[in-house]
């Protein structure tokens, strides 16, 4: 028999030395049963840690919640069903709102980049050659950086999946 400290209630939390001391005390319990004793313990204690992952249980679990309750492993899958196909639509608004930002971001930066080249030209005609062709210069610059740059981004992104 498993001997209990009787200073504390079975649902009071233990501190770790008193935890290990009745760990101590059922190891040596099951030390004494017999091989075929220890054997059906140790079955039950892996049959009560079993984990798994996943939106629905086992075959084995839906049978315990159908006898537990009518319908309860169709309303489990039901359930699970629901969950899959609300993620399906999140995923897929996400990604169109995402192609809706970077489309817009592109519209924009196109037409800064017209009016930068507009007031580079327009500089340009009003004979302020110096500062015209420095806007040209520095928004092309800029463009092909931008252009560049987002390419190496862009195979980053596909080599780390």
């Amino acid at each position: 028999m498993i001997m209990k400290d009787n200073t504390k209630t079975d649902n009071e939390p233990l501190t770790p030395t008193e935890q290990d001391s009745e760990i101590q005390q059922v190891e040596a319990e099951i030390d004494k049963l017999s091989p075929r004793q220890r054997n059906l313990v140790i079955e039950r204690y892996e049959e009560s840690s079993q984990i798994y992952e996943g939106p629905l249980p086992p075959a084995s679990e839906l049978i315990k919640y159908n006898e537990a309750h009518p319908d309860a492993a169709d309303r489990i899958i039901a359930m699970a069903e629901k969950e899959q196909e609300a993620r399906l639509v999140n995923a897929t608004y996400m990604l169109r709102e995402d192609a809706k930002t970077k489309k817009r971001g592109q519209f924009m930066g196109f037409i800064i980049a017209l009016i930068v080249l507009g007031g580079g030209m327009f500089l340009l005609s009003q004979g302020r050659a110096l500062e015209g062709f420095t806007t040209l210069v520095g928004a092309a610059a800029t463009l092909v950086f931008i252009f560049i740059s987002g390419r190496y981004q862009g195979s980053d992104k596909d080599g780390d999946k």
